[in-house]
């Protein structure tokens, strides 16, 4: 990602970290190398050695084993390979100068600056030459990377050495960010935390680390900031989670370091921020000349609606059920109704009385 290191990016907070004299024993940016073997090396006649990143970044130098018997100045600079894996002198993508002293011996390297942006498993070119005699030292066929070439008109490979000795430094930034819940609910107070993790690796030329951290949901309640020892006391305050932009950059930035960032807080999501909430961090290398080195990092966690609470159910009666009320017509006077029968009951029973009556005084008659 190309971004000048100047530029603020509204919505996030930018902070500046500590010199890098602090950053002591930590991983080197050296990306791909090969070494000497005694008995095999070759006049600069030019020469080119080609090689293979592993990790995708910043190409900010490369250094030759070499020797002179006199002062020499030499050239060195990067180009893309053709089709057949050889030098494309088409394609220089970088180049320096370097002064050896006379009678000397070893390691002479080439800075970028700006550093070459290099893709991981894919193939370059170190391509060195001199209007001076000096010796590149090399080894048989040890590098699996990358052919040593020679030029007599086009580009050959060779044969003794097969691999130059050669050191290739790849400046990498990674960013990680995680919350500490997968998921949360709408309308409930979850504590919730987010850590950003970023990791360089460099050499000397980058001046500055920047870490970018990612502006904050609305619904995040931040109450505390804790950074790793490397960042500025000044610069680790929760004051900085307001939202509002700044830029601290503290020269110079060397050797690598990882830093972390943890932000904590409350939340308590309305129900609009139902869904999935993304955040993106930066952690970038700032150079002298030239665009940063940037990588981004993102975590996203869920807000979960609230459940359901269940509809109440009115409770039913059994004997409700079974019987039913009376109705209007029920206490009518129809002559089928129960009502209607009630005027029998007397009148039959006084019938009966007299009928039984007259049976006894007939009965008392006869036998008289």
């Amino acid at each position: 990602m190309n971004r000048r290191a100047l530029e603020l990016c509204a919505g996030l907070l930018l902070l500046g970290l500590m010199p890098g004299a602090a950053l002591a024993n930590v991983p080197s940016n050296l990306n791909q190398s090969n070494y000497a073997e005694t008995g095999h090396s070759v006049l600069v006649g030019p020469l080119a050695q080609t090689f293979t990143p592993s990790k995708s970044g910043m190409l900010s130098r490369v250094g030759l084993d070499l020797g002179t018997d006199a002062t020499a100045s030499i050239n060195g600079w990067i180009e893309s390979v053709d089709g057949a894996g050889m030098p494309d002198d088409a394609a220089i993508l970088a180049g320096g100068s370097a002064s050896v002293g006379a009678g000397s011996s070893g390691w002479v390297y080439f800075s970028f600056s700006p550093p070459i942006p290099v893709a991981a498993g894919t193939k370059y070119a170190i391509v060195v030459a001199s209007d001076d005699t000096i010796t590149a030292y090399g080894s048989t066929d040890t590098y699996p990377g990358g052919q040593a070439y020679g030029k007599d008109g086009p580009w050959y490979p060779m044969s003794d050495p097969a691999d130059l000795a050669f050191q290739a430094f790849v400046d990498t930034v990674t960013t990680q960010l995680s919350w500490d819940k997968a998921s949360i609910t709408a309308g409930v107070a979850t504590p919730l935390t987010l850590t950003a993790t970023m990791t360089f690796a460099n050499g000397a030329e980058a001046s500055n680390y920047s870490a970018i951290l990612p502006a904050l949901p609305s619904w995040f309640s931040a109450i505390g900031l804790t950074c790793s020892v490397l960042v500025a006391t000044a610069d680790c305050t929760s004051d900085k989670l307001s939202g509002v932009p700044s830029l601290l950059l503290v020269d110079p930035a060397s050797n690598g370091a990882t830093l972390t960032f943890t932000l904590t807080g409350t939340v308590t999501p309305p129900l609009a921020a139902v869904g999935t909430s993304t955040v993106t961090g930066e952690a970038c290398l700032v150079y002298p000349v030239g665009d940063p080195g940037c990588a981004d990092g993102s975590a996203a966690v869920q807000v979960a609606a609230p459940a359901a609470s269940p509809t109440p159910t009115p409770p039913s009666s059994p004997a409700a059920a079974a019987t039913a009320p009376p109705t209007s017509t029920d206490s009518g006077s129809s002559s089928n109704g129960p009502g209607s029968m009630m005027w029998f009951l007397p009148v039959g029973l006084i019938a009966f009385l007299a009928a039984l009556v007259l049976a006894v005084t007939r009965t008392r008659q006869r036998i008289a």
